[in-house]
This record gives structure tokens, C-alpha cells and sequence, in this order.
């Protein structure tokens, strides 16, 4: 008999499939659905577009998006081991990094084509005659390096 505090070795076998939990099945589909579609949109925009203006702005939302449900597959393990995380406490780490990462920068970038969109639609003449042109490049480079570069 084994006294009441020790320790167990981690189960590291998933469980058999179609036991996921409802939130579980939701996490598969949405990967299953979003990584090809992000990875597509990385293809399309990165190497047939050219990053020009609105392109710049939407191959950094696919790359966010791509991290952000490339990570959910940590997510969906735990998820399968009844929300128990036995990957270890250093990928827990990297996964809640990775996790912060991708989710707020999604949502910055989203932020930024709402305002880049408004600007368009409430100044028109402005937008096409005075926007500099490499706007979107400097936001998303200046974005990756902490904000200092605006």
C-alpha cells in the first residue's frame, strides 16, 4: 500500500477516441479546420500577394492564428487527460507562453485593421494621398519588437 502522498507517474497514453468531452471535440474540430485554412492563408499572402497594405496586416493574423491553434494541441492533450497537465511544468510554460502570444496578438492585429479600416472609410482622400505606404510593415515590425519602433 502506498502512503497517501506519494507520487504517481504521469499517464501519458490518451484515452481511446470519441471519449473527449464535448469541449475537447470542439478544440479537434477547430484545429482540424483552422490550421489548413491559416496555413493556405500563409501561402496565399505570403509568397502570391507580396505583403502589400492590408496583405501585411493579414499574413500576420493567419501566422497568429496558425500559433495559436498549433498550440491548441497541447490544449486538447490536456483536455483528453481530464485537465490534468502531465507534460511537465517546462512545457506548461511554453504552452501558456505560446498561448498568450498568439491570443493577444490576434487581437492587436485585429484592433489595428478595424482602425486602418475606419481610417479608410472616415478619410478617404487622406488615406490614399498622405498614409505612408509602409504603414503596415512598421505597426507589425514595431508590434513584434515590443512597440518602439512606431
Amino acid at each position: 500500500m502506498e502512503p497517501p502522498n506519494a507520487t504517481l507517474s504521469p499517464d501519458l497514453s490518451l484515452p481511446p477516441p470519441g471519449s473527449l468531452s464535448w469541449d475537447g471535440q470542439l478544440l479537434v474540430a477547430c484545429t482540424a479546420l483552422g490550421l489548413p485554412a491559416n496555413a493556405f492563408t500563409l501561402w496565399l499572402t505570403g509568397w502570391r500577394l507580396r505583403g502589400r497594405g492590408l496583405a501585411t496586416f493579414i499574413l500576420s493574423l493567419a501566422a497568429s492564428d496558425f500559433l495559436f491553434l498549433a498550440n491548441s494541441i497541447l490544449q486538447i492533450w490536456s483536455v483528453a487527460h481530464r485537465h490534468q497537465w502531465v507534460l511537465g511544468t517546462p512545457l506548461c510554460r511554453l504552452h501558456k507562453f505560446l498561448y498568450g502570444l498568439g491570443y493577444y496578438s490576434g487581437l492587436f492585429l485585429l484592433a489595428v485593421i478595424s482602425l486602418d479600416r475606419f481610417l479608410l472609410v472616415a478619410t478617404p482622400l487622406w488615406y490614399r494621398c498622405r498614409r505612408p505606404a509602409r504603414l503596415p510593415v512598421t505597426v507589425v515590425r514595431g508590434s513584434l519588437a515590443g512597440g518602439h519602433r512606431l
